[in-house]
């Protein structure tokens, strides 16, 4: 049983301690991890697999038939896995014979930016902001040399500079916005497939 008074307890603990609940991650790791190995899930973690992510694209709208006729999208994966559990654990929780706790983390809107390509119809006007320079005063602390974008070879490639206020393509800027919200768009349609369940 979790120790309550005198220590922090993490709620995954506190559901644990309470007449032994279910305690389900189901979340899209990259790598192994210590939360993996935590001694509180009763389950082990989802692992899904990815099929279109890759380093050569920041972003990647694949077909809608594509998607359906190849495996899902890693994160489409975890919905249909959340889903499938909730079914299987909600008889017994309505019978209130065991409770149970999900943690379901996406991956998405994470780097690479992948989704199914009927999702761009929801964002056709992305326009880039007005001023598009850091403030004058802004620690170079705060600015990001966006490491993590420069992995990608499709903007490798371009060999833009990071530093601060330097140009960025006024094109690729608004791709990478378009597909960000197309993301964030097709994550929220998953999250909805979970909530209906």
């Amino acid at each position: 049983m979790a120790q309550m008074s005198g220590k922090l307890v993490e709620i995954v603990q506190l559901f644990r301690s309470i007449s032994n609940n279910m305690v389900i991650p189901l979340l899209d790791l990259e790598k192994s991890s210590s939360l993996e190995k935590h001694e509180t899930w009763s389950e082990p973690f989802f692992r899904g697999t990815k099929t279109f992510e890759d380093k050569k694209h920041s972003w990647n709208a694949i077909t809608d038939q594509l998607v359906k006729k190849q495996r899902h999208l890693i994160d489409q994966q975890l919905a249909d896995c959340t889903v499938k559990t909730l079914r299987t654990l909600a008889p017994q929780a309505v019978a209130g014979t065991q409770s149970f706790f999900i943690a379901t983390g996406f991956y998405k809107p994470h780097f690479p930016f992948v989704f199914p390509e009927s999702f761009l119809g929801h964002c056709r006007d992305v326009e880039l902001p007005s001023n598009s320079y850091a403030p004058r005063e802004m620690p170079t602390i705060v600015w990001s040399p966006y490491m993590e974008l420069n992995s990608y070879a499709d903007i490798r490639k371009l060999r833009v500079s990071s530093a601060m206020n330097a140009p960025f393509l006024d094109e690729v800027a608004i791709d990478l916005r378009r597909a960000y919200y197309a993301t964030v768009s097709y994550t929220d349609s998953l999250v909805g497939q979970v909530f209906a369940e």
